[in-house]
Order: C-alpha cells, then sequence, then structure tokens
C-alpha cells in the first residue's frame, strides 16, 4: 500500500522550529516567537474564500490580506484554475473568534488521514482545514472542561459546527449527552 497524494494531506507549518526522531517523526515543534500561529494549507476545489476564513476561525478580510488575495471573489467557489494560482494559504487559526460549536460522531471505518477510526480514542477529531497532526484545545464553555485533541480526520461538513470529536473524546469533554458544546478552541500546533 503506497501513499497517495491527496490536496488535503498537504499543510505545512510557518515560523516553526521542528526536531524529528531516528524513524523520522516529529517529535515537537514550536510556534516561531515572534510571529502569530501561522499554518500553511492546501485550498481544495469547490470551496470559496469566504468559507475557507470562517472555517479556520478568520475574518474575511484578515484572510484576504494575509494571502494578498483582493482579486479573487471571496464568494465564487475554487476552481482547478485557482488552485493553480493559490498553491496554498496562509492562515491564523481562531485568531478573529476562538468560540465554536463542537459536536461528536463515531461513524467511519477509515479516517481521511488513512488510519482506523476507533470511535474510542480520546485523541481524534476533525476539522476541515488544520493539518493532520495539529494539537488543539477545546474547553467547554458551560463547564469549564477542557481536552486536547489531535486532528485525523475530515468535517464536519454540516451548519457552523468547526470541530467533530470522536464518541471517546465527547465523553472525556463531558459532553457526549448533550451532542454539541461551544468550546473555545486554542491552537496548539503540531
Amino acid at each position: 500500500m503506497g501513499w497517495h497524494w491527496l490536496p488535503w494531506r498537504e499543510a505545512r507549518i510557518e515560523g516553526v522550529r521542528a526536531s524529528t526522531s531516528s524513524l523520522g517523526f516529529l517529535e515537537s515543534a514550536l510556534w516561531g516567537a515572534d510571529s502569530k500561529k501561522t499554518l500553511s494549507i492546501a485550498p481544495r476545489i469547490t470551496w470559496t474564500l469566504r468559507e475557507i476564513a470562517n472555517g479556520v476561525g478568520m475574518t474575511l478580510e484578515r484572510f484576504l490580506s494575509l494571502n494578498d488575495l483582493y482579486g479573487f471573489n471571496p464568494d465564487r467557489e475554487l476552481t482547478r484554475q485557482d488552485i493553480g494560482q493559490i498553491s496554498s494559504l496562509k492562515v491564523e487559526p481562531y485568531s478573529s473568534f476562538d468560540v465554536v460549536l463542537v459536536t461528536w460522531y463515531e461513524s467511519g471505518r477509515e479516517m481521511a488521514n488513512g488510519q482506523p477510526f476507533n470511535p474510542e480514542d480520546e485523541t481524534v477529531v476533525a476539522h476541515k482545514w488544520l493539518p493532520f497532526g495539529c494539537r488543539v484545545r477545546l474547553t467547554w464553555l458551560d463547564t469549564g472542561q477542557s481536552i486536547v485533541v489531535v486532528v485525523q480526520d475530515r468535517g464536519p461538513y454540516i451548519g457552523d459546527r468547526h470541530f467533530d470529536l470522536s464518541r471517546g473524546a465527547a465523553r472525556k469533554l463531558g459532553m457526549k449527552d448533550a451532542g454539541k458544546a461551544w468550546c473555545r478552541v486554542e491552537v496548539l500546533g503540531p
């Protein structure tokens, strides 16, 4: 089974210092001390720039400015030609707003990262845009309870939801029975 390139698997961290183990895995990474937390993500066709900005917690104005995209219509779906011109997009995740709707899911056999889905894994979270391996702290506003999870899947694709937790992560956060929760987001990095 070989590794296949897919656009949503592409992500780089800008302003990051990282060390790798002898196995070549990322052991640690720190955001640049003098810069905002900036990620670089790969754009995908059929999404609008407005949807991408909202999906990563940025104002459209800041997103367009950061990427120098004022010539693009933010409400038009991106095409393959656009993707050829925009190979990556810089984002400052959840810099404009950091309280979002979080839900949970339990179905699926394989996650978007290619790994088998275990609904009881307390570290799994799905997000539309953040790169795989990105760690995120979610704090439920109603209780103050928080959890650190790792982006390993894509979604949710319903309404204004920003994150989908695995059933195990939802149980650990204490929001499984509620089904959804307003949470404060803190992107911790890779």
